[in-house]
């Protein structure tokens, strides 16, 4: 369930309010959108995102009616009603399901009840999201960018000097830096509430400094709209407790959980992570789109490798890395000129380019390796370096697969991975999933584990390149 309003002491859902204002209707539920079992709302699928389908059994009775959705909501096996806002185009009100608050069952959701949401994940990328501008809707400028006039101004000061020492210049690193910045913060469920008459976000950055989730959310979505970036404060469940032989989660109410989504024009609502929580993780998200995905008539670089110069393919990699925004830039700029290096050594030894271009990507592929894992925990970085190397082999993790099941897959496709791959994925999931308090795993354990199957990932992602470098004329027919 997402909330707009923040009064200074509280959170306020007002899209249903503005939607029965839109609609001229007596109540906000009379304003919501009756959707039968199984039927897609209208809209236009998401950029980045894939559907997934989610299975649900309750283990007790819901009095409330919510239905759990994980993403961006798509269709319910049960039939529903949607609280979603308006956008007027030529004197009506059209339906806007890029703005939903909340999703509720016209069925009892009785004990032991099963039943299946279809919903839109994301897979967009960093770079992509720090491409993707700040020109943002009527609908999103208004509500998503509120702030009560009482708001102290040291909030936005705060926030401005936060992003400002990251050298953030685009919305994406504001809200990495701002979310990296609280998660410094500590951790405290016992934390007393705020003083009558204070500010929550101001309190709690300048006076307790410790907090719980909808401390952490509060604050991130206030110090994000201080900075023009439009945010939300959602409430939901933070994850559960995983079983590695059936695939399921047991999410038990223990972890209801608050977090930020932050709005991307052409990519919507994305989710961030302020809570430095053991069972709150931050989201990862590749570093490039996956090209794979580029259109398929001008086709990813790779395939453009047969066509165009070395030195071509080189400048468009300088220019992802520029963009992508790397905590090391200086590092980057030397493993480009060694490739630039060793290239011109190619031009003189041809038979040898192909190897030095090789050594070249996978200096850049260790790079990247380490990008954006300074905030994370031992667990969540190894967890991290191991998704993203297995994706440039040519693994990437299916949606709807667990970290256990994705780990089984790893371990299937890469010799003598299993011991290593179930160490990472093991620490991981237990982390996550265990409740606060938990004795971590030993980081020299984690790092033992990623040094043991760091080689046969290089080795297929090394394998990999030489078939994007290969001339496309004598390239492999793909399977069919």
């Amino acid at each position: 369930m997402s909330f707009d309003r923040y009064t200074g002491r509280l959170w306020q859902a007002d899209v249903g309010e503005r939607a029965r204002a839109a609609l001229g209707v007596a109540t906000a539920e009379e304003a919501r959108s009756p959707i039968g079992a199984r039927r897609p709302l209208d809209q236009d699928a998401p950029a980045a995102h894939e559907l997934v389908t989610q299975t649900i059994t309750l283990a007790q009775r819901r009095d409330d009616g919510l239905v759990m959705v994980g993403g961006h909501l798509n269709s319910v096996s049960l039939p529903v009603r949607v609280q979603h806002g308006y956008i007027e185009e030529g004197g009506e009100q059209l339906p806007n399901f890029a703005e939903i608050a909340s999703v509720t069952s016209d069925v009892a959701l009785e004990r032991s009840l099963t039943y299946s949401v279809t919903a839109y994940v994301s897979l967009v990328d960093e770079q992509s999201l720090r491409q993707a501008g700040s020109i943002y809707p009527g609908w999103v400028r208004g509500p998503y960018l509120q702030l009560p006039e009482t708001l102290p101004a040291r909030v936005g000061e705060l926030a401005r000097q936060v992003v400002e020492d990251a050298g953030a210049e685009n919305p994406y690193d504001a809200a990495m830096a701002i979310q990296r910045y609280l998660r410094t913060l500590r951790y405290d469920e016992s934390r007393p509430a705020p003083p009558e008459g204070r500010d929550w976000v101001d309190y709690f950055l300048f006076e307790s400094r410790a907090g719980y989730c909808d401390d952490f959310a509060t604050a991130m979505v206030a110090m994000l709209r201080t900075q023009g970036i439009p945010a939300r404060w959602v409430q939901g469940y933070a994850g559960g407790t995983a079983d590695p032989d059936s695939g399921d989660y047991v999410v038990r109410e223990s972890v209801a959980h608050s977090w930020v989504e932050v709005y991307f024009p052409g990519y919507g609502w994305q989710r961030f992570e302020p809570t430095p929580a053991p069972y709150a993780s931050v989201p990862v998200r590749p570093a490039f789109p996956d090209p794979s995905a580029e259109d398929e008539e001008s086709g990813p670089i790779s395939d453009n490798l047969g066509t165009s110069t070395v030195d071509d393919y080189l400048r468009q990699l300088e220019e992802q890395m520029q963009q992508s925004g790397a905590s090391d830039p200086e590092a980057v700029m030397r493993e480009l000129e060694a490739i630039r290096a060793r290239e011109r050594l190619r031009q003189l030894t041809a038979a040898g380019g192909a190897l030095a271009i090789l050594i070249g990507l996978a200096g850049l592929a260790w790079v990247a390796l380490q990008w954006n894992l300074r905030s994370l925990t031992p667990a969540q970085a190894a967890f991290a370096r191991l998704t993203r190397l297995a994706t440039w082999g040519g693994l990437p993790q299916p949606p709807d697969a667990t970290p256990h099941e994705y780990g089984a897959t790893i371990a299937r496709a890469v010799p003598g991975a299993r011991a290593p791959v179930d160490r990472i994925v093991g620490a991981y999931v237990a982390e996550r999933y265990s409740p606060p308090g938990r004795r971590s795993t030993d980081p020299e354990e984690l790092s033992h584990a990623w040094r043991s199957v760091r080689p046969s990932l290089l080795r297929r992602l090394l394998t990999r390149i030489g078939e994007m470098l290969r001339p496309s004329e004598v390239r492999r027919a793909p399977r069919r």
